[in-house]
């Protein structure tokens, strides 16, 4: 398969990721939070509900949010775009795994052959960003 197919797939594989993140936002709005229900009011339904909320919430927020910024990540990295432009200032620097799942996507949707090979080249590549981030700070 070809590079361009590749971009498309990955592409379309952040387009998943962010719909999936909003579809699950819409689906915790619908469910209340245990905050908000009235202390006669809570039953072990209405309990349960908070808690499916919050398990959505959780899993929007440690399971989705990270594979969405590694595949956008990989797509900037594949595209040629520099690191600090992507990301000019971040709250979360990466770590070693967030490093790992970027690399991933490099190595599946990218020409590098080996995962070690596509970690190198994404581990030298946010080096290089930052050391640019901090020249222009």
């Amino acid at each position: 398969m070809d590079n361009f197919a590749n971009l498309k797939y990955l592409q379309i594989k952040r387009k998943t990721l962010a719909d999936e993140g909003r579809h699950i936002h819409a689906a915790e709005r619908k469910l209340p939070r245990l905050r908000d229900i009235k202390l006669e009011d809570r039953t072990e339904r209405r309990k349960a509900m908070a808690a499916h909320r919050f398990d959505l919430q959780l899993h929007r927020k440690l399971i989705v949010r990270p594979a969405a910024r590694a595949a956008n990540l990989a797509y900037a990295f594949l595209k040629g775009v520099a690191y600090e432009r992507v990301e000019f200032y971040t709250h979360q620097p990466l770590s070693t795994t967030q490093i790992g799942a970027i690399a991933a996507n490099v190595q599946r949707f990218g020409p590098y052959a080996t995962k070690s090979e596509a970690d190198r080249a994404v581990t030298a590549w946010i080096i290089e960003g930052l050391k640019r981030q901090r020249v222009a700070a």
